[in-house]
């Protein structure tokens, strides 16, 4: 029975989802990577927040880097890191890292990785890149962004909430779900694909919109979370607060769509109404037979 690399890294025999190209061993040369054994690349190996470890030099900023946005790019930071047991380098085809040119081999040949990148490229400029004035001034730095897991408590720096983002990476069946810190006087961003927000609760089941929270369960992330949520079956999930506005929009469209097809009948009906001839019934009293003359 094939198994997966990631699951199973010194299985010779073991498979990737969608390319046979996915599956690299050792990193295929990063030195970084070595021991790893074999390995999907269809997928990083850690979320987004782990960016966070690479020095300022490498990312270009005290705060932490600028906004990412090419999908290779992205990509091309998680070689740097410490442990990488992938070199996404393998999937541009030789185009220079964080160009069009890369991002479009990267679409055109590889894209379920492409599909995957784009979606945690997006996580991470939405929820784990620090902007100056967007945050209260509690938030410091990038590293500020990730909420402080201890036991059955979660904290955040002032001003700011716990929240658990839910959402499905465009590669596993499961729904993935993260913890972020959000401020708590800012509207939720909208993103381009499924995902849904949710409060955590505490341990009086009321939602937690404030910096600290005690659960009744230690907060634990990963994937396919039930509906008791993520907290060895503790129900710490609260009601969803936003959900997908890509479906929204959608439901929407097909709503204005089946008015407008609607109101188009009604005016061509009534167009054609109007130019119709009136039809008028002519009543005139039959005329009677003259009588005859009888000879």
């Amino acid at each position: 029975m094939s198994v997966d690399c990631n699951a199973s890294p010194e299985n010779n025999f073991c498979i990737c989802d969608g390319n046979p190209d996915y599956i690299q061993y050792n990193a295929e040369g990063l030195s970084n990577g070595k021991g790893a054994g074999n390995r999907c690349c269809n997928i990083t190996p850690f979320t987004p927040d782990i960016l966070h470890r690479l020095p300022s030099t490498v990312t270009g900023g005290v705060s932490g880097m600028d906004e990412i946005g090419s999908n290779s790019q992205f990509l091309y930071f998680f070689t740097l890191l410490q442990f990488a047991p992938c070199d996404y380098t393998a999937y541009f085809g030789g185009k220079t890292v964080g160009t069009s040119d890369a991002d479009d081999y990267l679409f055109n040949n590889y894209p379920l990785l492409n599909t995957f990148a784009d979606r945690q490229r997006q996580i991470y400029n939405n929820f784990y890149l620090f902007r100056d004035g967007f945050y209260p001034a509690s938030v410091t730095n990038n590293d500020d962004l990730v909420p402080v897991i201890t036991d059955n408590t979660i904290s955040t720096p002032e001003g700011t909430m716990p929240i658990i983002f839910n959402y499905y990476d465009g590669v596993h069946d499961e729904s993935q779900y993260l913890f972020i810190v959000w401020p708590t006087d800012k509207e939720l961003p909208q993103l381009s694909f499924k995902y849904k927000f949710f409060y955590f609760y505490d341990v009086n089941g009321d939602d937690c919109k404030t910096n600290y929270c005690t659960t009744l369960n230690s907060p634990s992330r990963g994937t396919s979370f039930s509906n008791i949520g993520p907290g060895n079956d503790g129900a710490i999930l609260g009601n969803g607060i936003v959900t997908n506005m890509g479906v929204t929009i959608a439901v929407v469209v097909i709503i204005l769509l089946i008015i407008f097809i609607f109101s188009g009948l009604l005016i061509w009906d009534a167009y054609s109404y109007k130019k119709k001839p009136i039809q008028e019934a002519y009543f005139s009293k039959k005329k009677e037979k003259p009588p005859s003359s009888g000879l």
